[in-house]
C-alpha cells in the first residue's frame, strides 16, 4: 500500500499539485485577518487587573510582525532584483526555478490563467 503512494509512473500532471489543501489556505488567510484587525482595534493589554506598559506591547507586536512581514519583504525584493520585463519578472517569481528559461523564452504560463488558480 504504501509502496504504490510513490509510484510515480502514471501521475497526471496536466494539472498542478497544490503544495497546501483549500483548508489550509483558508485558515492563513483568517490568520492574516486576525492579526490586521489585532492591530487596527488594539485595546490596552492586560491580565486580570494588572496592565502590562505600552514598550511591552509594542515588543510583543514587533515580534509578531517581524516574522510576518518578511515574506511580503521578500516577495517584492524578489519582484525588484529579477531580471526581464515586468510580466517575465512576475511569472518567474510564481514558477518553479526549472520554468524559468521557457518563460524567459516566451513560452506562456500557465499560471497567468484562471484555470490554474481555480484549481490550486
Amino acid at each position: 500500500m504504501i509502496r504504490k503512494a510513490f509510484e510515480v509512473e502514471n501521475l497526471d500532471l496536466s494539472y498542478p499539485i497544490s503544495p497546501l489543501p483549500t483548508h489550509t489556505k483558508i485558515r492563513t488567510t483568517s490568520f492574516d485577518g486576525v492579526v490586521v484587525f489585532g492591530l487596527l482595534y488594539q485595546q490596552p493589554l492586560q491580565y486580570q487587573h494588572y496592565m502590562y506598559p505600552r514598550w511591552a506591547e509594542v515588543l510583543g507586536w514587533g515580534l509578531a510582525c517581524s516574522s510576518i512581514l518578511m515574506i511580503p519583504l521578500v516577495a517584492i525584493y524578489k519582484l525588484l532584483t529579477t531580471p526581464g520585463t515586468f510580466r517575465e519578472r512576475l511569472a518567474c517569481c510564481i514558477s518553479p526555478e526549472s520554468e524559468h528559461e521557457a518563460i524567459r523564452g516566451g513560452a506562456p504560463v500557465s499560471r497567468f490563467s484562471w484555470r490554474h488558480w481555480l484549481y490550486v
